[in-house]
């Protein structure tokens, strides 16, 4: 016995696939398994060389989602996802235990003079082959030479660099690395009260 396929007509309201994921819930998956055919297709309004857009008709995918089967597999995608989310989230914690489990400290405690003048000539050897390159000196702007100061504490003084591979790949990185940039230039003002500012300036354009 032949169905006939319902014939579409112009007030009847059609989803693309991914309204059916934003608004209904859908993954690949269960449009796969529920709304394997498409009811139409239309040119992409926004790319003319993009394939064809796939349109399903809302009044059968109401239908569907009203199903027994579709719901439990709803509730059974919600417990999966329950249980990812928490996963991440117990990574997260574990990542930000590592972080505030560090015990950061600078190698060398150096008076001003000596600090700032390594800070010098680490920047100017770093950077002479560099285009427009502004040469250090002790005549140099105040907050210039405090912001190759710490620079050269946090890169040339402390795990600074080390600390952050430690970070590659976990879960919940960015939070660690927040915290590990937040102790380093905490560490920094402890040790050296002038470069407190500076510090400042730092961490609200490196914190993530």
């Amino acid at each position: 016995m032949l169905i006939k396929k319902k014939k579409i007509l112009a007030k009847d309201k059609m989803i693309s696939k991914t309204g059916l994921k934003l608004e209904y819930g859908f993954t690949d998956g269960m449009i796969n398994k529920f709304l394997p055919n498409h009811d139409k297709e239309v040119e992409n309004p926004y790319c003319k060389c993009a394939a064809p857009m796939k349109l399903y008709l809302v009044s059968r995918v109401k239908r569907i989602i009203k199903t027994k089967k579709f719901q439990d597999i709803c509730k059974n995608s919600e417990k999966r996802r329950e249980g990812a989310i928490k996963a991440v989230k117990t990574k997260e914690l574990k990542a930000i235990e590592f972080a505030k489990s560090l015990d950061i400290s600078i190698d060398k405690i150096l008076p001003k003079d000596v600090l700032i003048q390594k800070a010098i000539y680490s920047y100017n050897e770093f950077n002479c082959d560099k285009n427009n390159f502004e040469f250090a000196s002790l005549n140099s702007d105040s907050n210039f030479l405090n912001r190759i100061t710490v620079n050269y504490i946090r890169h040339e003084m402390t795990d600074y660099e080390e600390l952050l591979f430690e970070t590659f790949g976990i879960v919940g990185k960015h939070l660690a690395i927040n915290i590990i940039r937040r102790k380093i230039y905490d560490t920094i003002k402890n040790n050296y009260a002038w470069l407190s500012e500076e510090c400042e300036k730092q961490m609200k354009i490196r914190l993530i």
